[in-house]
């Protein structure tokens, strides 16, 4: 297992669940768990079905067989049961395909269903069969279900009066129409949600300094919007070339020019002595 420590923001290269099982301080707890795992749909397989470059992804999207679905979804829904506070929060992101399974597997853990929030995006693939599925579902999850956080003025005021609170009103309905962000000729990982769902997400369930676990880092957009709304964040990833992928990802959007070179300068001299090797690399 390998790790990259800095300031506000953590990120580990290993599988989620060994990581919380083994390695894991038992003292340790988290105010919100994010989840994006992967969706049991053979998502990312062809990158060109997805109108992809390949020369463009970077890593391997793991894919979890339909038949072990059901026993890694309670896998890792078990161990961010464990290490949730008792006030803690859960979002799942997930396809309409295995969401039954997941949703399931939390309840009888003992996961509260606060929420189901409909992501409706501008991504589509045609399908002459059966309509054509342009949704994601975000659901939250709460340990308990009479405490919990959950800030509804966040990003508009309840303001009273009759006809007064259209934004506040129009921002929380769950049926969210927010585009996917395309990086055309860039490198990019094989999914990765808009910043924008992620902030709104992360806004309306975490405050100042906040413990957000996100299980399936990929990009690392989670630990940016995190950064962003002055939260504590860590990461797990399996995939080498994602981890990698994240911590540039990352360290470009959350650093400064000074905390880059002091972070460069702390790297060579571990290196150069020979100390910390098993948790610190550089490309």
């Amino acid at each position: 297992m390998r790790k990259i420590t800095y300031a506000n923001w953590q990120i580990i290269n290993g599988n989620c669940i060994d990581v919380l099982k083994n390695d894991w301080p038992k003292e340790r707890k988290v105010d919100l768990v994010f989840a994006d795992p992967p969706f049991g749909i053979n998502f990312g397989t062809n990158n060109g079905y997805y109108n992809r470059d390949k020369n463009n992804v970077v890593g391997k999207y793991r894919e979890v067989k339909q038949e072990d679905y059901q026993s890694f979804s309670a896998a890792w829904l078990e161990q961010a049961y464990r290490i949730l506070k008792d006030n803690g929060l859960l979002w799942t992101v997930s396809g309409w395909t295995n969401n039954h399974i997941t949703r399931t597997e939390a309840l009888h853990l003992g996961f509260n269903l606060v929420n189901e929030v409909i992501w409706k995006h501008n991504f589509a693939t045609w399908n002459p069969s059966k309509f054509i599925s342009t949704h994601y579902v975000l659901s939250l999850y709460a340990k308990n279900p009479n405490n919990y956080y959950f800030n509804p003025t966040c990003r508009f005021p309840i303001v009273k009066g009759k006809g007064k609170n259209k934004e506040n009103y129009a921002d929380r309905l769950s049926v969210w129409e927010i585009p996917k962000e395309y990086r055309r000729g860039k490198e990019k990982t094989p999914n990765m949600l808009p910043y924008a769902l992620v902030t709104k997400m992360l806004q309306y369930t975490t405050k100042k300094d906040f413990i957000i676990l996100d299980l399936f880092l990929g990009s690392g957009i989670v630990g940016i919007a995190a950064y962003d709304l002055d939260c504590k964040y860590i990461g797990i990833e399996l995939d080498e070339k994602i981890f990698r992928f994240a911590r540039k990802f990352l360290s470009a959007n959350t650093w400064s020019r000074e905390d880059k070179q002091a972070y460069l300068d702390f790297l060579e001299y571990f290196v150069v002595s020979n100390e910390f090797e098993d948790c610190i690399s550089i490309d």
